[in-house]
């Protein structure tokens, strides 16, 4: 029968766990761009008014987010950006754009408070080529500036790793001295470990919120308390989730005080409590960050408070029985806690398992992004690591079984062989296959130990090692042991703490499967050679259904425009076995033509043929292949 405060714990948790279910805000993905205005490449006949781009989600935008460059890498005149619709930026175009070629950069914050950019071309009139290869590399040389500063990078990216490792030491400790090991609440050991968690998640909380201002807005880090950038933080979602943990870890302070102090007994109300802050603080993660956006978003979220609260108190747990209960102790002082605490160990192990399944999953979903993505790449050393971590942690548990698991020694039943017959068994004690001491450890008796008469190892019924010479070897048995013991789970909390690296590097990086998603759209260029004419080909967005291809005629060699006679196009599949279809060139310039809405259903690799007529008897006809993703 479950003891009422055990039962009011129980309904604290599964109600803070279903109120977490609720609450949790649906969102889409990982926030990408699904349209701009102009589009990618497109050719206008007047200035446009404004420039426009939608996502699949709502954004937060600083002032600087959306730039218009002209063809020399000038920034243009805009105005502010705002936001008409959900998931929509629009900027008013104030400076007078003059016919050629334009360069527009954006920075944005996803739902998942990661910064996103990207850029795109377009062009006034048709003197000039904003999909050729010069002013391609020239937005990405201008993007590329917008990355920010490398120590606001590398600061934040600390921050993400000694938040979750300060999670694990302090809820991982508080849970293993109130629930595993209350006799070691009072040890100066127990205290600094609990409050050296405490103030790493502090400092964590602090710093990441303070350093995320120039990290979203990809700005220096001497920007980092600028009050413009401070003003913009209020409404950012990660610095809203931080100031929430900095309440709940104020709220710890007079737990933690009554949790360290051995002459105070731990009453209820401090369990349910606990629990609530505990709860709180190993949520925040989920909701400012990847199980916040996507679908299934109620699930992921409940899903990644319990992976990061069964990590806590699983390395926690593993960091507060090798400092504060391991050292000067031998196995008959280790045996409680030990076995206790790797009773809990097997469910946290179980449920990171699980759940960790479950976001895998949700967030890859192919193998294809897992390969190919680095988020997948980073998933596979996590993976890899958490691996090496099972190993020891079996390695553990069998000198457990070692250690403290054994057989008894019971009284033979009598069982005669006829009524007033002899019995067929000698008289006294005499080992049996035990009923084991801790039912959730299963052991066979090494047989060599029993001879075939029933008899003890030193031939003595029920002896199973009276001999001084064996107490000896027992003892220096147990002392390696022992010693094994302390070195496995060490192992095992250095290299769980080397999986929150990881971790932390995952959660900063584009899910695998949005990247893949993302992968597939850009340009696909070519250049086809002969000794008469050349061609620069370019397809865009290079994803399957509706694209526009460039064509730039050049001369041999020198890459001057050349103008043929005629020049014709045509694109096949030949997978699908579709015949050559001809596109509809248009001319803008000498030299350079443009096809809008050439359709082209299948994603893989298609075939162009571009035939020019360079004299009144010569024709050039040139190949190449592409890929549509």
């Amino acid at each position: 029968m479950i003891r009422a405060p055990a039962a009011r714990l129980i309904a604290v948790l599964a109600g803070a766990l279903t109120l977490i279910a609720l609450l949790a805000a649906p969102a889409f993905a990982h926030a990408q761009l699904v349209g701009t205005d102009p589009a990618p490449g497109q050719v206008l006949t007047k200035r446009p008014s404004t420039i426009t781009l939608r996502f699949t989600e709502n954004v937060q935008v600083g002032a600087n987010a959306i730039r218009l460059y002209n063809s020399d890498g000038s920034v243009l005149v805009t105005g502010k950006p705002k936001s008409p619709d959900l998931g929509t930026l629009r900027i008013p175009v104030e400076s007078d754009l003059k016919n050629g070629a334009y360069i527009v950069t954006w920075r944005v914050v996803s739902a998942d408070t990661h910064p996103i950019q990207g850029s795109f071309t377009f062009q006034i009139g048709s003197g000039s080529n904003a999909t050729s290869r010069d002013i391609l590399s020239l937005a990405g040389r201008l993007l590329s500036k917008r990355g920010g500063d490398q120590a606001v990078g590398a600061l934040y990216g600390v921050s993400r790793w000694l938040l979750f490792g300060g999670l694990a030491t302090l809820v991982g400790a508080a849970v293993f001295l109130g629930a595993i090991a209350m006799s070691e609440r009072g040890s100066r050991r127990a205290r600094r470990l609990v409050w050296t968690g405490w103030w790493a998640t502090m400092v964590a909380t602090v710093g990441g919120v303070l350093v995320y201002g120039p990290y979203a807005g990809s700005l220096p880090l001497g920007k980092t308390l600028d009050s413009a950038v401070l003003s913009d933080l209020v409404d950012e979602r990660l610095a809203q989730v931080g100031m929430a943990r900095f309440g709940l870890l104020l709220l710890a302070v007079p737990l933690l005080v009554l949790l360290t102090r051995a002459d105070r007994p731990l009453r209820p109300w401090w369990r349910v409590a606990g629990a609530g802050v505990g709860i709180g603080l190993v949520l925040t993660p989920a909701l400012a960050g990847h199980a916040s956006t996507a679908d299934l978003v109620p699930w992921a979220v409940l899903a990644d408070t319990v992976h990061v609260g069964a990590m806590a108190v699983w390395l926690g747990g593993l960091l507060a029985l090798a400092i504060c209960v391991f050292p000067g102790r031998g196995a008959d002082q280790l045996a409680e806690v030990v076995q206790r605490f790797s009773r809990i160990a097997l469910v946290c192990i179980t449920l990171i398992v699980a759940t960790g399944a479950f976001a895998t999953w949700r967030q890859v979903r192919t193998l294809d992004a897992l390969r190919t993505t680095d988020y997948g790449r980073m998933l596979i050393v996590k993976l890899v690591l958490f691996a090496v971590v099972i190993a020891f942690a079996t390695l553990s548990r069998e000198i457990c079984y070692r250690l403290w698991t054994r057989p008894y020694l019971a009284p033979h039943p009598r069982v005669p062989v006829v009524a007033g017959g002899a019995d067929d068994m000698p008289s006294g004690d005499v080992a049996v296959e035990p009923t084991r001491r801790f039912s959730w450890w299963r052991r066979r008796v090494d047989d060599a130990e029993l001879d075939q008469s029933g008899n003890g190892r030193d031939g003595d019924h029920g002896d199973f090692g009276d001999d001084s010479d064996d107490e000896f070897d027992d003892e220096v048995d147990e002392e390696i042991e022992v010693r094994n013991l302390k070195r496995a789970v060490w192992a095992e909390a250095v290299i769980g703490l080397a999986i929150l690296v990881v971790t932390a590097l995952l959660v900063n990086a584009v899910p695998a499967r949005t990247a893949a998603q993302e992968n597939t759209a850009g340009v696909a260029v070519l250049t086809l050679k002969s000794s008469k004419v050349w061609a620069d080909i370019t397809v865009v967005p290079a994803r399957r259904g509706t694209n526009e291809v460039h064509l730039d005629t050049l001369r041999p060699g020198a890459r001057t425009p050349f103008e043929p006679l005629e020049t014709t196009a045509t694109v096949d599949f030949p997978d699908k076995k579709i015949a050559p279809e001809k596109i509809q060139l248009l001319r803008l310039g000498p030299g350079h033509w443009i096809a809008s809405g050439v359709q082209m259903p299948f994603a893989g690799e298609w075939r162009i043929t571009i035939r020019a007529r360079t004299s009144a008897v010569d024709e050039t006809t040139l190949v190449g292949k592409f890929t549509l993703n």
